[in-house]
This record gives structure tokens, sequence and C-alpha cells, in this order.
């Protein structure tokens, strides 16, 4: 009876410690906010081309005021879960980003997925 315990504890005890140590796949989020130009322009998306829109993301500063992280527009080549856009009409967006946890299996798969919000 003694040996029977023994031994399922011999089993049982690295397997439990080798679930407990693996890291949990927990997506990071983050709100963030970007003005959209009115144009979309053609861009270069892995292996072929398409329409992208343009954005210049920012944070509010204390007053209220924003704050650009790059002053020039730049190529936005993901999808908006939520959002499409009207070709001649700027827009500014609330958009929520997830992190994925990468993937070696996926290889042209984006690791963060982007969520509309809210027009503001």
């Amino acid at each position: 009876m003694m040996k029977k315990i023994l031994l399922s504890l011999l089993v049982v005890a690295p397997i439990t410690s080798y679930a407990q140590s693996q890291p949990k796949n927990i997506d990071k989020e983050e709100i963030i906010y970007m003005d959209i130009a009115a144009k979309t322009k053609s861009c270069d998306a892995g292996v072929m081309r398409k329409q992208c829109l343009q954005v210049k993301t920012f944070n509010f500063n204390s007053k209220g005021k924003k704050i650009y992280k790059n002053s020039k527009w730049e190529y936005f080549y993901s999808d908006i879960n939520g959002y499409s856009h009207i070709e001649g009409k700027p827009v500014t967006l609330k958009v929520k980003a997830i992190h994925l946890p990468n993937d070696p299996r996926i290889a042209d798969r984006s690791n963060i997925n982007y969520e509309f919000i809210q027009k503001l």
C-alpha cells in the first residue's frame, strides 16, 4: 500500500510542478488614440499591396491636449475590428490594442488585435 502511494506521488508531483511553472498566456491590453487621415494610401503588406490607413497616434496630457507620438503620418497595416473607414473623411478614434501571445505556427499574423471603441 505504501509503495503505491509513494509511486503515485513520484508520478504526480513532477507533472503538477511542471504545470505550475508554465507561463500563463495573458493578453496585454492598452488604449490607443489615433487620428486617421481622410485618404488611404497604397502600401506593401507582406506579399501583397493593399490600401492602408494613415494614422498619427497620440495621448492626452494632464490638460487634455493631444501629445503626438510621431508628427508624420504612418501606415497602419492592420484592420480595426468594428471600424469601417469612409474615404475622404478624417476621424479620431479610441481603440483597444490587444497584444497576443506569440504563435510560431502562424507566420503572417499580427501579434496585436485592434478593436474599435469610439469616435472622438
